[in-house]
């Protein structure tokens, strides 16, 4: 699957199921995540799944829509919506901008703005 977009639609409907080895298939196996200052957060499946795995255990009500898409080459930049979050300390709601680079048909970087 190379289509950049259908590669993320992939990652979103994995995510949504809480699958966690379906949602990491989706992944290059050194990708890296980044903060919106370009600092990495997670490098590699094994950080990945660290925490993301935590996070489709500690909230199984979580919920993603994406409001809007746009696709440049192998770069898709999704608004995302985000809500039943279940961290009484934080909100439960939040808006973020994902912008995914699809490389030889796996995310190879993400950039999170929230």
């Amino acid at each position: 699957m190379n289509d950049p977009a259908a590669v993320i639609d992939g990652q979103i409907a994995a995510y949504r199921d809480r699958d966690l080895e379906r949602f990491l298939s989706y992944y290059a196996a050194d990708a890296i995540i980044l903060d919106p200052d370009g600092n990495p957060v997670m490098t590699g499946l094994a950080q990945l799944r660290q925490q993301y795995g935590q996070s489709f255990q500690a909230n199984p009500g979580l919920t993603i829509e994406i409001a809007r898409r746009m696709t440049v080459g192998e770069y898709v930049v999704d608004e995302e919506h985000l809500s039943n979050l279940g961290d009484p300390a934080g909100p439960d709601t939040v808006t973020a901008v994902a912008i995914y680079r699809v490389t030889g048909g796996l995310i190879s970087r993400v950039m999170l703005l929230r």
